[in-house]
């Protein structure tokens, strides 16, 4: 406001000087005084300048050109602060005109270059565009500045983080969107060894990427259905886990398919979700790919209650197409139930017994013991391991 009325002053002062003209300013058009203004900013005249562009700005208050010829014939006289003023006054005049705005806040940057609040409404004038790539570096601009507040130059950081986090979300979604295509019309005919070739992919690996970059899952409306890529926490199937199935808006809500892969080791769950969790009849596969031969499936089905097994469980081993052991267990919400402790072992461990009265291929009775009682059991991703 102070400056404000400071400029309207030294406006007041040079119209008085002015008096003594052969012509009264009163008596000119505004044409008159921008031919003049114009005329006397060339010849570097900048005080007979400043005269008639600030009677143009009361004569003729819409015209644009009034307020930036006033700035530049302050700047003319090295006097940055009124210049800044009628260019504050310009911006404030023409409050809905994108050229004009942009043009004012570019003077103003130019004479205030300290000021982050300039760049910050320029930068959303460019962001509106939308040009991404001038807003950043505008803001790379004013980031580099000197003299700028420490407060002004963090304001830009934030808005420059945002737009390169937005820029590099669109570039990664672009490439993530047709790999995952691909995956779910695999997961949709049943291809699911396919799935696991896939996720061995450089195109995968750009999904896993985005996930990083996202801290959160990416999930993919496709012609196949829906599917997305989770981060999970697992010291054998890695840190990224496959989702294909329903869904209940981004929740996983319905019958799901589950995949995870790394280094050979594979993970496949097929069953029931419910508040994107695993929850009822569950089945699981799990087996090595990077042995060439005698591979062995183990197969676990039966119910999870938020992931983790409960009730009756089947417990089988399977070897070329042929369960070769079968041995019911037994869950109390992840924890196995004990059957007995033997600790008569030749190595001296302790063995937990959880089943009596397996199946073998030659009919023999099965019995399995386990070394981690306290460890939790449950589907990959919602177990520590």
């Amino acid at each position: 406001m102070k400056r404000t009325l400071a400029l309207l002053i030294t406006m007041a002062v040079l119209v008085t000087v002015c008096a003594a003209c052969s012509k009264s300013l009163e008596k000119m058009s505004a044409t008159e005084l921008l031919d003049l203004g114009e005329k006397y900013l060339l010849e570097m005249n900048y005080e007979k300048a400043l005269i008639y562009f600030n009677k143009l700005i009361e004569v003729e208050p819409r015209n644009p050109r009034s307020y930036t010829g006033a700035s530049e014939a302050y700047i003319g006289l090295s006097d940055a602060p009124p210049a800044v003023n009628v260019l504050k006054i310009g911006l404030e005049s023409f409050p809905d005109d994108i050229e004009l705005q942009t043009d004012f806040l570019t003077r103003l940057i130019a004479i205030d270059k300290i000021n982050s609040d300039w760049y910050l409404r320029l930068a959303h004038i460019y962001i509106d565009k939308p040009d991404t790539d001038s807003a950043i570096a505008l803001l790379n601009q004013g980031i580099g500045v000197t003299d700028m507040s420490v407060d002004g130059k963090v304001k830009l950081q934030e808005l420059l983080d945002e737009l390169i986090y937005q820029e590099e979300r669109e570039e990664s979604t672009a490439l993530a969107v047709p790999i995952l295509g691909e995956i779910a019309a695999l997961c949709a005919t049943e291809s699911y060894d396919a799935v696991f070739e896939k996720m061995q992919s450089e195109e995968f690996g750009k999904v896993t990427a985005l996930v990083d970059f996202l801290r959160e899952p990416f999930i993919s409306e496709t012609p196949s259905g829906r599917i997305g890529v989770y981060g999970v926490d697992s010291t054998t199937y890695g840190n990224y886990m496959l989702y294909y199935g329903d869904y209940l808006d981004d929740v996983r809500n319905g019958n799901g398919l589950w995949f995870g892969y790394y280094e050979g080791q594979n993970y496949f769950a097929k069953g029931s979700w419910q508040d994107d969790k695993p929850d009822g009849e569950m089945t699981i596969k799990e087996w090595n790919s990077g042995l060439a031969e005698n591979v062995i499936y183990r197969i676990i089905t039966g119910s999870v209650v938020n992931g983790l097994w409960n009730g009756d469980i089947i417990w089988s081993f399977e070897r070329d197409s042929e369960l070769t052991h079968i041995f019911p267990v037994k869950f109390e919400m992840g924890h196995w139930v004990i059957l007995e402790v033997k600790n008569d072992n030749d190595d001296g461990k302790t063995r937990y017994i959880v089943s009596k009265s397996g199946n073998t291929s030659d009919n023999n009775t099965g019995v399995m013991s386990t070394k981690t009682p306290n460890e939790l059991e449950g589907v990959i991703g919602f177990i520590h391991e």
